[in-house]
């Protein structure tokens, strides 16, 4: 009688338009896997849907469902994971090896329907690293196709990338972009409305009350006070198309005149700006806690910035910092004081020795003090008569090995120590650049909880050795999550 085991799927695919009913990609993955599952007699608990998640990336906060998967699979959820094929986990080569690794040491097995080797011998694991490196070279090559249609889509006037709103490409994109007439009316009257004083909030309200949806690659489904703002800051509507930072004309209709396109960016200078590579430490780095979605920085008329969460529904669901804002001030002062709290003296080194030595070696599950003591002993106990020379010996020989094994410090921190000296040392001399830099160094994800005003911070993990050793010695009330 064959074992039941609990099972769950993934399926991806790249964008979220993929996802339509019309593709049917996403309910081939999934009948698949399911038939593997109902022959294996596996129970399927979940199922990891991605409809629009890119698996170039090697970064895990961009790969939401797969983080979650990760982490349902090292707390014990499930016993197996079925994927269509191994371009599904990853088009990513090192990223895909750091996926395998982790469900590898939670005992949790990896099923791939196209491609069922496994990594169990020498010859398993050249192929599967082989696949996953021909998966990250079709996804460059795909890059360097696009590259060259979108090179030349631009050199013939064409527009690059998705159709703006009011536009549509009709049955081909190899044609200029197709007015849709009630979305165009919409834009025109926005420009003017905007250019004789009426703001982005009230547009965008009235867009979303008329059921407008916008152009979204994230699946959006209701307009933002940033999506206005790019309509708004668009010269398409003038006949213009850009590519890679070049402007030239296009062969589309305009709507608008670039006479008008030119007196609404006239006002749009004046206006607080929304900025996503300006104002603060973690500006462009941040997200929200309460959703993931991204914390945009503004600035108000008194010269301030704020970090500040749109009020705009996220992934369809409202979100519960929406409108709601933190001064750039406020957070980036904790930031400041954290990571000065973070150099390391002569003080703070002798008390990380002491602590090495009177901790617990993982590898031998003695510390050093207590070995130097047994070794002591056995050297006595051989003396004394009490031990033949070659049991001292043998003895003397194992309690040697040990401490070869036994860390005279704490592993964690040796990565970290070096550069983190040159942060804190630098910190207050150094440009807002450098700072942000060295916060993205020294922290693999921030959050921002804009309602309790709480930082959520998770450091890489050649810095979480430090940090555990710093929150005993400094007492700062800032903890890394």
């Amino acid at each position: 009688m064959r074992e039941e085991k609990r099972c769950v799927i993934l399926a991806r695919v790249s964008k979220p338009d993929q996802a339509e009913e019309e593709h049917k990609s996403l309910d081939a993955q999934l009948r698949q896997a399911r038939e593997r599952a109902a022959r294996e007699g596996w129970v399927v608990v979940r199922e990891y849907v991605a409809p629009g998640e890119s698996a170039y990336t090697d970064r895990i906060e961009k790969r939401k469902v797969m983080a979650q998967l990760l982490a349902d699979a090292e707390a014990g959820e499930f016993d197996v994971v079925i994927v269509h094929e191994s371009s599904r986990l990853a088009r990513n080569a090192p990223f895909d090896r750091q996926v395998r690794d982790r469900l590898e040491s939670c005992a949790v097995a990896l099923i791939d329907l196209a491609n069922p080797v496994s990594r169990d011998t020498a010859a398993g694991k050249l192929m599967v690293g082989f696949q996953a490196q021909i998966n990250e070279y079709w996804s460059d090559m795909i890059s360097e196709h696009a590259k060259k249609a979108y090179d030349e889509r631009f050199a013939r006037g064409l527009h690059c990338g998705v159709p703006p709103f009011g536009y549509t490409f009709g049955q081909s994109t190899n044609h200029p972009g197709v007015i849709v007439p009630h979305e165009a009316e919409a834009v025109v009257k926005a420009f003017d409305d905007y250019i004789a004083g009426k703001g982005f909030t009230e547009i965008t309200q009235g867009w979303n009350a008329l059921g407008f949806t916008p152009r979204s690659k994230r699946g959006h489904t209701a307009f933002t006070i940033t999506g206005v703002q790019r309509v708004l800051g668009n010269d398409y509507y003038a006949g213009f198309v850009r590519h890679l930072g070049e402007r030239r004309a296009g062969i589309h209709e305009p709507l608008i005149s670039e006479e008008t396109w030119q007196r609404a960016q006239t006002r749009v200078q004046r206006r607080p700006k929304t900025l996503k590579g300006g104002g603060g430490l973690l500006t462009g780095y941040v997200t929200c806690a309460a959703c993931s979605g991204p914390v945009w920085t503004t600035s108000a008329s008194n010269g301030r910035f704020r970090y500040y969460r749109e009020s705009a529904p996220c992934q369809n669901r409202e979100c519960r910092d929406a409108g709601k804002a933190w001064r750039v001030d406020d957070v980036d002062r904790q930031i400041a004081q954290l990571m000065r709290d973070l150099a390391v003296g002569d003080e703070w080194l002798q008390a990380v020795e002491t602590k090495a030595r009177q901790e617990p070696s993982p590898a031998t599950g003695s510390s050093r003090t207590s070995l130097e003591a047994e070794k002591k002993r056995i050297t006595n106990a051989y003396l004394a008569g009490a031990l033949e020379e070659r049991d001292w010996r043998t003895k003397l020989a194992d309690v040697e090995a040990r401490l070869r094994n036994a860390p005279s410090v704490i592993t964690p921190t040796k990565a970290a120590i070096s550069r983190i000296l040159s942060f804190s040392e630098l910190w207050d001399g150094a440009s807002l650049e450098v700072k942000r830099k060295a916060c993205q160094i020294v922290f693999e994800s921030v959050s921002a909880n804009m309602e309790a005003r709480e930082l959520l911070l998770k450091p890489w993990q050649d810095f979480a050795g430090l940090f555990e050793l710093r929150r005993d010695f400094v007492g700062h009330v800032l903890q890394p999550a």
